[in-house]
């Protein structure tokens, strides 16, 4: 079969990649607004013990979308530019939204609906690019894609804390609305095709998996908030914890039953679930997902609320955590191509990850040199740029293409569910004390996490020829 995304002109090409490329800079920016911005928002608006329930609830709504994205990809592969443009027009509104809260509830809960919005920057966005290039070229372009993040996480954290120092943190919400359209408009203007020739590309046919669909909701949307909302709004054994709870059952129970039952139709596959490539991959992303989050979103409130930085200071370790991922990323990218493998580079990227909690564990306390965490942070840097590539890749290369939509969407769909479940756990145990004394259990609940990846990733077979 002719992929007909392979004839399109070069310029058309790049002009969608820019607006994916733009998608996943805003992500890093969003990300930078809830780990900079919040904090000092709650300074004026309150709720200081719900805004972490942001990234939470913002999690839910992007882990519920991603099966419906690799739905779209497999089902619908010509209209992959329209469904972004509507995503990123959902991400302008809420941080519209947001920017003119008056209480944390105002952030919130309009963030369920920004990672919907978001969910087709990772759900559609890496599948344009495998549509749009393969084997060199589009190692080079996944790396490429590699750099541009990290060149995200060194100027996101840049620009958010100074923002935030500068003109308040409703800014950091503002300056995102018109990216957000530019994003969206620049990806549905790039590449398009007929119809026709849609047609031949579709993996399967059938509507989407409505059942299923709310089965994921209630599973994610009891779970994440019941752990996240322990430690304030609904304590382990109330009635609004076991309600939650009971809904994360339910959820579960009939996602087996959907699964079971509709098998190849499902939201799901059930083709895919039994693929062990798969498998493996989604766990890394699981496990690897929740072993970075005590870094990520409670080392810069540790610098601020413990070591008296500022938000700029704090901001600065999501820019070293970009370092290596700005110059090794299409050289990464073309070394798995070339090798047609991305195992190894997964597990470099844990072991790194591992060596990183360890460090931080031994070393982390108020009176350490900000340099110092500067300097870890580029070991983080390595860890990053590896497990992106490594997961972007290795999806393409080790999976059969008609099961790849699926497992992408369920790769990312754990990539978004570990994060937000770490950061639910990490939140019980940082409210239950005082920070400075409660960040190593987090660290060390973070290398177990990674711990556990190393052994299934082990378990990825050879690459699909």
């Amino acid at each position: 079969m002719n992929n007909p995304f392979f004839k399109i002109s070069t310029s058309r090409k790049i002009v969608t990649l820019l607006g994916l490329f733009l998608g996943f800079i805003l992500l890093l920016l969003d990300n930078q607004a809830t780990v900079l911005a919040l904090p000092v928002a709650t300074n004026e608006i309150g709720g200081l013990e719900i805004y972490s329930l942001s990234s939470i609830l913002g999690g839910v709504g992007a882990c519920v979308a991603m099966p419906v994205m690799g739905f779209i990809g497999a089902r619908n592969p010509g209209k992959k530019n329209r469904i972004y443009l509507i995503g990123m027009v959902i991400c302008a509104i809420v941080c519209l939204i947001n920017g003119m809260a008056t209480n944390m509830f105002a952030i919130v809960i309009p963030k369920l609906f920004l990672g919907i919005g978001c969910s087709v920057i990772y759900g559609l966005g890496y599948l344009v690019i495998y549509d749009l290039f393969e084997g060199k070229t589009l190692g080079t372009v996944l790396g490429i894609a590699a750099t541009i993040t990290s060149l995200a996480m060194v100027v996101s954290s840049i620009i958010m804390g100074f923002v935030t120092d500068t003109w308040g943190w409703r800014a950091c919400f503002y300056v995102q609305i018109p990216l957000y359209l530019l994003a969206g408009l620049l990806t549905f203007f790039g590449t398009r095709i007929s119809s026709e020739e849609a047609a031949q590309l579709k993996n399967s046919e059938g509507s989407i998996d409505g059942f299923g669909t709310f089965a994921v909701f209630l599973l994610i949307g009891g779970l994440l908030p019941a752990i996240s909302l322990n430690a304030s709004y609904a304590p382990l054994g109330s009635m609004p914890s076991n309600l939650l709870l009971i809904a994360a059952l339910v959820g579960l129970i009939l996602l087996i039953v959907d699964v079971r039952q509709k098998r190849e139709r499902a939201i799901v596959p059930m083709n895919v679930l039994k693929d062990k490539n798969t498998l493996c991959f989604t766990f890394n992303s699981l496990f690897n997902g929740c072993a970075t989050m005590a870094v990520m979103f409670f080392l810069p409130l540790y610098v601020m609320n413990v070591m008296g930085k500022s938000a700029t200071e704090a901001g600065l370790i999501t820019t070293f955590s970009g370092v290596f991922g700005l110059f090794l990323g299409p050289f990464i990218g073309r070394i798995i191509a070339n090798k047609g493998s991305a195992r190894w580079t997964l597990i470099v990227s844990i072991v790194s990850n591992i060596i990183l909690h360890i460090l931080l564990i031994v070393l982390l306390g108020p009176s350490l040199p900000i340099i110092v965490i500067y300097m870890l942070m580029l070991l983080r840097s390595l860890t990053n740029v590896l497990q992106s590539l490594g997961q972007s890749t290795g999806v393409n290369i080790h999976i059969e293409p008609d099961k790849v939509p699926y497992a992408n969407s369920l790769v990312q769909l754990m990539g978004n569910f570990g994060p937000n479940f770490a950061i639910s756990l990490f939140t019980v145990i940082l409210m239950s004390g005082p920070i400075a004394d409660n960040i190593n259990l987090a660290f060390i609940i973070s290398l177990i996490f990674g711990a556990v990846s190393l052994p299934i990733t082990l378990l990825i077979k050879k690459p699909v020829k």
